[in-house]
């Protein structure tokens, strides 16, 4: 990959096809002879020490509770300052909104003037092609002095790659947008999207199978039904559900476990459950969640 220099930043953002996109630019002096200049927005994500024990990315019932209660969001007016203390790590965003073309990758760094200072910028530093949004920033004061933030101060630096060939951030995923889609400030964590995490952590339960009474599985064929076709595809329980399969036949792949289902058979799926399913003819399932 080259980095494109200022003449070629120019280019690309000017390009009226997929072109590259940073706004606001409040200073042509912001593109520099290989890097942009980016500005620091208005919210932050604080962490608050005493708030949980601990914040375990496995528990994934309890993870939102323990982000919400661990972290809060303030906002900032021009002019307010944000004060970081040594040892501290924050969240905030760039207040440029990033739109990348599929052709571009980028990565974040800090502005030397603030690194001798002590404050670390961007810990999770690259950007993947096609990405939209305004980029979180991890500030950690490394320095011995509590440091003063401002909105609006120039805090990094994008530095832009061409890509060997195009990818899209936005169609990585079969059943979706990347975890950070198009963010208009700094996001809490989403490593609980991980699929792997379950298989890790403690969230590796067993899917339970069992054939129901008559009456229970008249009763389940009241439920709102699914079809599918055969195929293969990645799942996640967001939250707990239970099925009959009235027809078809499949098979569910999960951390330490492999099912398999067929007409009659009930199954429970955990909340948090990280799965594949092959889908060996077409099916007919009933289900509900919780």
């Amino acid at each position: 990959m080259t980095v494109l220099t200022r003449n070629a930043i120019r280019k690309e953002m000017a390009n009226s096809e997929d072109p590259l996109v940073i706004t606001p630019v409040l200073d042509r002096e912001q593109v520099g002879a290989s890097s942009v200049d980016v500005r620091l927005g208005h919210q932050f994500i604080v962490l608050r020490r005493a708030a949980v024990t601990h914040v375990d990315p496995t528990d994934h019932e309890g993870l939102r509770s323990q982000i919400q209660r661990s972290q809060h969001q303030v906002r900032l007016s021009l002019h307010q300052g944000f004060i970081i203390h040594p040892g501290q790590l924050a969240l905030g965003a760039t207040l440029e909104y990033l739109s990348l073309p599929r052709r571009l990758t980028a990565t974040v760094e800090g502005r030397s003037s603030w690194g001798r200072l002590g404050l670390v910028i961007a810990t999770a530093c690259n950007v993947d092609p096609g990405f939209k949004g305004c980029i979180t920033l991890e500030l950690v004061n490394n320095g011995e002095a509590p440091l003063v933030l401002y909105p609006g101060v120039r805090i990094a630096q994008f530095v832009f790659h061409r890509a060997e060939e195009e990818a899209d951030y936005r169609h990585v995923d079969p059943v979706g947008p990347g975890k950070y889609d198009c963010p208009i400030g700094p996001q809490f964590s989403r490593i609980d999207r991980d699929q792997e995490i379950p298989f890790w952590g403690q969230l590796a339960m067993p899917i339970s199978v069992r054939k129901p009474t008559p009456d229970e599985e008249s009763h389940m064929r009241t439920w709102p039904t699914w079809e599918l076709e055969p195929s293969e595809f990645p799942w996640h329980y967001d939250n707990r559900e239970t099925c009959l399969l009235s027809e078809g036949e499949v098979t569910v792949e999960a951390p330490g476990q492999t099912v398999s289902l067929g007409p009659g058979d009930c199954a429970v799926f955990p909340q948090g459950l990280v799965c594949t399913w092959k889908v060996r003819t077409k099916i007919r399932k009933h289900f509900r969640f919780g």
